[in-house]
């Protein structure tokens, strides 16, 4: 377990703390998730298309100026993307 820290995120509400699951119970939650994920969400299929969307993923520290880092998403439409989305955990 990480020291909490080293694991500090500012974006995080104090109360979200790690359950210490074991491997069985892992695997039963993420496969728990995925049964509540309809399949056109990962290919971003209407109605689960969007824009393009700029989102953004905290902030750094440049000479005493917090600036915003951002990701952009390029726009999907009602057809989809050809690959699937990125999940998320990541396969580790």
């Amino acid at each position: 377990m990480i020291p909490r820290e080293l694991n500090h995120n500012p974006d995080k509400h104090p109360a979200i703390v790690p359950l210490d699951l074991n491997s069985d119970d892992r695997r039963a939650l993420v496969f728990f998730l995925f049964c509540l994920t309809d399949p056109r969400v990962q290919l971003e299929q209407a109605p689960f298309d969007h824009p393009s969307l700029r989102i953004v993923n905290g902030y750094e520290n440049i000479g005493g100026t917090f600036v915003e880092q951002t990701i952009d998403l390029d726009h999907t439409g009602a057809s989809g993307s050809k690959a699937p989305a990125r999940t998320f955990p990541a396969n580790n």
